[in-house]
């Protein structure tokens, strides 16, 4: 142990003035570190609430959807702001919320809008108070934050049902149940009413623990927002855990007060997330932008496209859905299969792109494409691939170009979705359309009929990793038998082994618009046998546009 010094000792004389001269030095340190903090916190709010007015009056004549997503952006970009201003280290435990999901969580401070909002976009269900407060509670407002006057009913009313307006649009939303702050890590009491307006219906609820370091970071009792705030900028670092808890599907719990009781447990005592599945989507995002809808042909089709339709559609909507697929398939063939999407279930929809085409002056569906995201192992990471799936058209509007537009429109959501300019993509076929559309309006495709591309190590690879993991995904039988040299799969269509023996026949109206590729499948494919062709291969936004331009002028030339 040191000794201390002696009294009336020049070393204990000088740590006295030391330490006089040391506190209101920190003191007037601290001082000027919240001045500057609190005034750059000041010209941020100006700064929020000058650009989100800016930027909802330029979003006026776009479609809701944009000015509240331009308004999600500010938020998000505010909270990581504030955080990053007030030395507010963040850490994230547990799975990241998917987009539409409702967040609910405990309630320590208004700290706790700043953690939620900086790890998540989303939007904020808050008191009706905070929607008076000075320059925040304009901003607040005119950034798109919902506010509920628990008192009142139908303030109550109002506030849930614009909750699942915006949980229906693909936004996430942070509630706190509790209705008040507390400094307990066990929340109160959660209201039940935003429960009862979500279950049933699909949307992910999911828990969400704040744990602050420090009793300092609680903004409970009597404290105003004003004396925390100061507390808050004399910090010089802060510690804040959020713990997100698996999500709940509200869709299949029985009524509001069990889930909401589920959540409650889930918020007090979290559970550390569950060990990957094979079947996880972790390496796909959610859909920012779940549907879209064009024009075709001058207006007499409308051309509507759905990314991962099993995440976000009620049952109602995924039925009526399965429903138009069903009935283009059945003016398409004699017989309908049975696997995927034709199958009606959840989880065939979960990781397809769908696009379908209406006529309408019929006003019904006469054809579609429904693509498949699958996971594609690299040395680096996972990462998406594009199977292209099927494409069906009804036999009544074959020979109408239907497909070109139908695969134009349906790679638009996966490229912003997945905030991708290309993917690698794959193709099983035996229909002469399908080997010749795949090997023209794509990049480096083997085989191809023209037979201009040499088969590489990582057509190989992915043609193995898909065979042997995904066949069910494309009704390929389990029996069928790969041939690494020419990328036939020999009885790929064998009922025996769970192929779409529906597909086992020479159909005339698939064949190409180049004679070589006709020719091709007839010498290469089996068609009694249930042959298909596997087909490896890359989109790109930019270049694949400029391969499908190439393949009409060889189209003209011969």
């Amino acid at each position: 142990m040191r000794p201390s010094p002696a009294v009336g000792s020049p070393l204990l004389t000088a740590t006295h003035i030391a330490t006089h001269i040391a506190s209101p030095l920190r003191l007037g340190g601290q001082l000027a570190l919240a001045t500057v903090r609190l005034g750059i916190f000041a010209a941020m709010v100006v700064f929020a609430l000058v650009l989100t007015l800016v930027v909802r009056a330029a979003a006026s004549l776009a479609p809701e959807a944009v000015g509240l997503r331009c308004g999600q952006a500010i938020i998000h970009g505010f909270c990581r702001a504030a955080a990053a201003l007030f030395a507010v280290r963040i850490t994230q435990r547990g799975p990241q919320p998917q987009p539409g999901s409702l967040i609910v969580a405990n309630h320590r401070s208004y700290l706790d809008i700043i953690a939620l909002g900086a790890l998540q976009p989303c939007f904020l269900l808050g008191k009706h108070e905070v929607s008076r407060w000075p320059l925040i509670g304009l901003a607040a407002r005119a950034a798109g934050i919902l506010f509920v006057r628990r008192d009142h009913a139908q303030s109550r009313r109002s506030a849930q049902d614009a909750v699942a307006t915006r949980l229906e649009a693909g936004f996430s939303v942070v509630s706190f149940p509790e209705g008040t702050t507390s400094a307990s890590a066990i929340p109160g009491r959660f209201h039940a009413g935003l429960f009862h307006r979500v279950v049933g219906r699909p949307v992910p609820v999911v828990a969400a623990t704040l744990r602050p370091e420090g009793d300092h970071l609680d903004w409970v009792g009597d404290a105003t927002f004003l004396d925390h705030l100061f507390r808050l900028a004399t910090g010089l670092r802060h510690r804040f855990e959020v713990v997100f808890s698996a999500a709940l599907d509200a869709e299949a719990w029985p009524d509001g007060h069990t889930l909401r009781d589920e959540a409650w447990q889930r918020v007090a005592r979290p559970t550390p997330p569950p060990p990957r599945r094979p079947d996880d989507f972790d390496w796909l995002r959610a859909p920012l932008v779940r549907e879209s809808r064009f024009s075709s042909h001058g207006g007499r089709f409308r051309i509507r496209v759905l990314d991962q339709p099993g995440l976000w559609m009620s049952s109602d909507q995924l039925a009526a859905l399965h429903a138009d697929l069903l009935r283009v398939a059945a003016g398409a063939m004699d017989e309908v299969p049975d696997y995927g999407v034709f199958s009606g279930r959840r989880a065939a929809f979960r990781n397809r792109v769908i696009a379908v085409a209406y006529d309408r002056e019929q006003r019904s569906p006469v054809a579609f494409t429904a693509m498949v995201y699958l996971p594609l192992e690299t040395e680096a990471r996972v990462e998406p691939l594009i199977h292209l799936g099927l494409t069906m058209i009804a036999r009544s509007h074959r020979g109408q170009r239907l497909q070109t537009p139908l695969f134009k429109r349906i790679f638009l959501l996966p490229v912003f979705n997945q905030r991708r300019l290309g993917f690698q993509i794959t193709s099983i076929a035996a229909s002469p359309a399908g080997v010749g559309a795949t090997s023209d309006y794509f990049l480096d495709v083997f085989p191809s009929y023209r037979g201009d591309t040499r088969r590489q190590p990582h057509h190989l690879d992915v043609a193995r990793q898909v065979l042997g993991r995904f066949r069910n995904e494309f009704g390929c039988s389990a029996r069928a038998i790969f041939d690494p040299g020419t990328f036939v799969v020999h009885g790929s269509n064998d009922v025996h082994g769970g192929g779409a023996h529906q597909f086992i026949k020479e159909d005339p109206v698939s064949h190409y618009r180049v004679e070589a590729c006709n020719r091709f499948c007839r010498e290469t494919l089996d068609y009694a046998g249930g042959d298909e062709l596997f087909q490896v291969g890359r989109v790109h936004m930019l270049w694949s546009l400029l391969a499908s331009r190439a393949s009409r002028r060889r189209a003209r030339q011969a």
